[in-house]
């Protein structure tokens, strides 16, 4: 089986248990094997705790057929604590990945939300009040729309801009 795959029993996306599946994250250069959406490992040195924070449906390629955004959360031991997320469609009986999502740490980018809508990507990141800002406090929400050609992500449009306090919280649970 290759990494990040997994045979499904029929040929629908939302049929693969992206919650015990296996995944390499970008904050670690291992294979992670979830299971019940969660991986740990805390032997000194290394510690790590990899999550599934959230799995979203809709058809980003026009065939018809959903593919299936999977948001994930990675905490290596310091203070930094990443997002990034997945894009997976149906090969055969088999999940098979598209294309990585690129998140970040916290403000700088992290992933709040993902939503699937008329078949665009709309993805809502963390950003600090500077560029230079501290990771540890968000200040504002950058949503950017993007359109799935071929196994790229192309950024449509401008990114909007919103504060911070005024959104419902995150599914992904990181931040404050």
């Amino acid at each position: 089986m290759a990494p990040g795959s997994r045979e499904a029993r029929s040929a629908d996306i939302r049929s693969v248990d992206f919650k015990n599946f296996a995944y390499r994250p970008s904050c670690t250069n291992k294979l992670v094997r979830v299971k019940e959406g969660k991986y740990e490992v805390h032997r000194p040195p290394e510690r790590l705790l990899f999550r599934v924070v959230e799995v979203v449906y809709g058809d980003l390629t026009g065939d018809g057929r959903d593919e299936a955004v999977v948001t994930t959360y990675c905490d290596t031991g310091g203070s930094g604590g990443f997002t990034e997320g997945y894009v997976y469609t149906m090969r055969g009986r088999r999940a098979a990945m598209i294309v990585r999502l690129k998140g970040g740490d916290r403000a700088l980018g992290g992933i709040h939300m993902v939503s699937v809508v008329n078949g665009t990507l709309v993805v809502a990141r963390l950003a600090p009040e500077t560029p230079e800002g501290p990771a540890c406090c968000p200040k504002y929400i950058e949503t950017s729309t993007y359109q799935l050609k071929g196994r790229q992500l192309v950024q449509e449009g401008t990114r909007e801009r919103g504060d911070y306090e005024l959104l419902p919280s995150s599914p992904t649970g990181q931040l404050p």
